[in-house]
């Protein structure tokens, strides 16, 4: 991280410390805290769960400025300390089968064993399965390829038909197909081509949703509002696909 950058989050600090709440929730959910790559001064800390599966991470954000008075808990998916590939992340299909939630938010007035109760119970299970399933299909030789290319076929013309003919009402399917993706079902969306995502929280990041009805499954996005830390890791993502 640049010296820039870090000075930057530096300025989003607040003034409650919650390092000591750290402290107490990482004891209640037996895990041990990633210092090295914590930024108290953000109110960010990870924390490792190797006593419930060796590749549990999870990021805990204390009031952070889209949930003020919240713990935001956000789970990390990595294996062996590197974050997944983008084809790896869990298809619409697994997120139903785990019932698997990127992330929570808690009322920070709990006690530290309810905060560690409610994420065991609400998150924890979704969120070791989809990554069992990871696992299990990096052993079987990488069958997200096979996946994906499934999908693409389904989503070809027949060689009858010409291209533009199904490319053009293509997001009806795909808008609500990729909103469920992310935990967001509803049938409002169907045949939609623009969705304008509610905020989920309180001055959190507005998002736009767009599929190209002329180049079948190209998705435009537009973000406003998105805090500095998370664009930093909505960049990474990004750098990760080329």
């Amino acid at each position: 991280m640049s010296a820039g950058m870090s000075a930057a989050m530096g300025t989003a600090a607040v003034d409650f410390d919650y390092g000591g709440q750290v402290q107490v929730l990482a004891h209640a959910l037996h895990a041990s805290i990633d210092h090295e790559a914590s930024m108290p001064r953000a109110q960010v800390w990870v924390v490792h769960l190797p006593n419930i599966d060796p590749d549990a991470t999870l990021l805990l954000r204390f009031s952070p400025p889209e949930a003020a008075g919240r713990l935001v808990v956000e789970s990390v998916l990595a294996l062996n300390g590197a974050p997944v590939l983008a084809a790896e992340y869990p298809s619409i299909e697994m997120v139903r089968a785990c019932g698997y939630r990127r992330a929570i938010s808690l009322s920070l007035s709990k006690k530290a064993n309810r905060l560690a109760e409610d994420i065991k119970v609400r998150l924890m299970p979704g969120y070791i399965d989809v990554l069992e399933r990871i696992r299990a299909a990096r052993r079987l030789g990488d069958a997200q390829p096979v996946r994906m290319a499934h999908v693409q076929s389904q989503m070809q013309a027949p060689p009858s038909v010409p291209a533009l003919a199904i490319a053009q009402p293509a997001h009806g399917f795909l808008m609500p197909r990729l909103l469920a993706s992310i935990g967001l079902h509803s049938t409002e969306w169907t045949g939609h081509s623009r969705v304008a995502l509610p905020r989920l929280v309180t001055g959190g990041p507005q998002i736009d949703v767009a599929v190209d009805g002329e180049q079948s499954g190209t998705v435009h996005l537009s973000i406003r509002d998105l805090p500095l830390e998370r664009a930093q890791a909505v960049l990474q993502l990004i750098c990760e696909l080329r």
